[in-house]
């Protein structure tokens, strides 16, 4: 059974979809399956942009999937990241570098819309 993490982009579009599509229904398989996991920073970044009527469903669907935490070693790892591609002229959220390298220490593909997480090693789902 393979994990994969479900980046901010990927939630907000599943949350806000009034019709199914092709990344709703993938999330809604992975969530039946037990394989779309959790980090912090993703879950924080959820929390900032909920209503206070939408928070309740939300955090019981989120709280049940598996997480992924974040050590000191990702946090090394996420800035290391970022070094790496301001040394080449490009500049991204340091957010998206630390679910980067969350994904890339847990060794699990990243689910995600946002174009940022095409600078990183790490292997996406779309």
């Amino acid at each position: 059974m393979t994990i994969v993490l479900i980046d901010t982009s990927v939630w907000i579009h599943f949350f806000s979809s009034k019709n199914s599509d092709h990344i709703s229904d993938q999330l809604e398989e992975l969530i039946d399956e037990n394989q779309a996991a959790m980090c912090g920073i993703v879950e924080m970044e959820l929390l900032h942009g909920l209503r206070p009527s939408e928070q309740k469903k939300v955090m019981s669907l989120l709280s049940a999937l598996p997480f992924l935490d974040a050590t000191r070693e990702t946090c090394q790892i996420a800035g290391k990241l970022l070094h790496s591609l301001r040394e080449k002229g490009v500049t991204v959220p340091a957010t998206d570098s630390l679910i980067a390298a969350i994904a890339i220490q847990s060794n699990c593909p990243l689910m995600t819309l946002d174009a940022n997480f095409n600078h990183f090693q790490v292997k996406i789902v779309k």
